[in-house]
Formats: C-alpha cells, structure tokens, sequence
C-alpha cells in the first residue's frame, strides 16, 4: 500500500468510512474494515482534512413535486418526515416554501398537476443518499431535484 500516491489512499479511506457506517452484515466484516482504516491512518497523511470534510454539513437545496391529490396535512407531514431524517443526523432545515399547484409540462405518472415545495437543508453527504432512495419509494412523489449549494 505505500506505492500508492495519497490521494488514492484519502480517496480509499472515505470509501472505507462510509461502507463502515453502512455495515449491515456481520460483526468480523466490521471489524476488518475498522482495522484497514487504522492502517492507511497510519500510512498515509492528511487524513484530518478527510475526517473534517466527511463530517461537514453542506447546504441542499430540494424541490418536490407531489401527487396533487394530497391534502395539506399529508404533504406537510411528508416534509416533517424528511426534515425528521435530515435533523436526526446532524443537519438542520429552514422552514419550506409551499409553491402551491402547477401545471406540469408533461404527464408525470399520469399526473398533469403536481404540488411544489422548495426545501433548505443542512446535512451531511451520506444523509442525501437516503433522502433520495426514500423519495424513489414513495408513491407521493412525482419528481424531485436535489442540489448542493456550494459556498
């Protein structure tokens, strides 16, 4: 492993990190992760810049567009649920911007109207990644678009 240049290695490190966090599997898979971590730790340098940015809150902007059938109580329960995923990791989330009805360009789902909301979120990367396998489930959703907001 020391042949290999550093930003390989940061690179690799992430990838271990996040698949940590994501071990589902059993207690010795982790552990075999948790030790290969310690060992590029030691190999390679710079490693706090990683942690730092894998920690870091980032700034999403989301737009979603709902089935225009739901009532009110319903789609605001719907955002309190995401906001509940995205506070519960760290992150925080502005008040939402209720757009209201709207005229779709095209048929989506065989809907022509779709109700839009604009979402400010502050979290982590790794939380976005189930916020959006959470709205492909959903059978409330139409579309959403999801955007990271550099500083």
């Amino acid at each position: 492993m020391s042949n290999i240049p550093a930003t390989n290695c940061v690179v690799w490190y992430v990838r271990l990190c996040y698949n940590i966090q994501e071990f589902k599997e059993s207690q010795e898979e982790r552990e075999i992760a948790v030790k290969k971590v310690k060992q590029l730790k030691k190999k390679t340098v710079g490693l706090s810049a990683v942690q730092t940015i894998e920690e870091q809150l980032r700034n999403y902007e989301l737009v979603l567009i709902y089935k225009p059938e739901l009532d009110e109580e319903k789609l605001k329960l719907e955002i309190e649920n995401i906001g509940r995923i995205a506070t519960g990791r760290g992150g925080s989330m502005e008040e939402p911007e209720y757009w209201g009805k709207r005229r779709l360009a095209y048929p989506i789902k065989g809907a022509m109207e779709g109700s839009y909301v604009l979402l400010n979120i502050k979290t982590k990367p790794f939380v976005t990644k189930e916020l959006i396998e959470g709205f492909r489930i959903s059978e409330n959703i139409l579309r959403h678009l999801l955007i990271n907001l550099k500083a």
